[in-house]
């Protein structure tokens, strides 16, 4: 199946909390632009792409098989995490700051014009087995 014969999915996923003091973001354009990421967790439902608008984050064995595929249109950077007291025993896997940079509909992963994540179904059918049931996912 050639790129362009593909299905593509825009996709809103898990917001397991939210943007913390510390993080950098230029609020003049929209979406806004980030240049430094910390995310609190404050209710992780155990998915492998988490987000808090503009900001997406990805389990690290997932960017691996992201990697090992050969998926496009995707970056990655440290990001700064930190867990909410409550959740102190809740064992986190390492997540990285996912940075969509491809053509939405031409690239494995893009953004739309409003900022929102677009998938290919290759790349929606490796993020599968990261864990994306509390994602919404539609169709392009």
């Amino acid at each position: 199946m050639t790129m362009s014969e593909q299905q593509f999915f825009n996709v809103e996923p898990e917001v397991a909390g939210g943007l913390a003091e510390g993080t950098v973001i230029d609020r003049s354009s929209h979406p806004p632009v980030v240049s430094k990421v910390h995310y609190r967790v404050e209710g992780w439902l155990g998915d492998g792409l988490i987000e808090s608008f503009p900001v997406f984050l990805l389990r690290k064995e997932a960017w691996n098989a992201i990697a090992s595929e050969g998926l496009t249109g995707a970056r990655i950077d440290n990001a700064e995490i930190s867990v909410a007291p409550d959740l102190s025993e809740v064992a986190l896997p390492v997540f990285v700051w996912f940075r969509p940079t491809g053509i939405e509909g031409t690239d494995d992963f893009g953004t739309a014009p409003d900022g929102r994540l677009v998938m290919s179904q290759r790349a929606r059918n490796v993020l599968a087995e990261f864990g994306l049931a509390h994602a919404e996912i539609t169709p392009v």
